[in-house]
């Protein structure tokens, strides 16, 4: 799956983008937002921060008017999702115990297996749906989860 495909299957259909470029290597620690309109755009920032050096990530919600990645500018979303840390300090000290306590929880709730992605310390588990929908459904429904 290229950059493209992977985002236009993930993010919502309606709003702008973010792709979020993360340099903690620099002197000092710098973050870069790119905003577009279109997925082609979208991955085109995306492959540019890469490379750059920067480690990318998009952002969730299809964002309002202004350039902003806050709560009050999301308008929509296309997926739910959970971070499970992982490291000495955090709730499972390795990515294995990680996985382990993952697999108990979707289990127990019931839950259909999400795409799992290896994060760097951690785990971020995600469940795409086949349509977006506006943030306060997405809020209702992701504060139960």
């Amino acid at each position: 799956m290229t950059p493209q495909e992977f985002l236009g299957a993930v993010l919502p259909s309606s709003g702008r983008f973010c792709i979020v470029g993360v340099d903690k290597a620099r002197e000092r620690y710098k973050v870069v937002h790119k905003y577009s309109t279109t997925v082609e755009e979208a991955a085109a920032d995306a492959k540019d921060l890469l490379q750059q050096n920067y480690n990318v990530y998009y952002t969730t919600a299809g964002m309002g008017a202004i350039d902003s990645r806050v709560a009050q500018n999301s308008v929509s979303k296309r997926e739910l999702y959970i971070d499970v840390d992982c490291g000495e300090d955090k709730p499972y000290k390795t990515p294995e115990e990680g996985s382990t306590a993952l697999k108990k929880f979707l289990v127990d709730a019931g839950l259909p297996t999400p795409t799992v992605v290896f994060s760097g310390n951690g785990l971020h588990a995600h469940w795409y749906f086949k349509e977006s929908i506006d943030c306060l459904s997405w809020h209702s429904v992701a504060t139960k989860l």
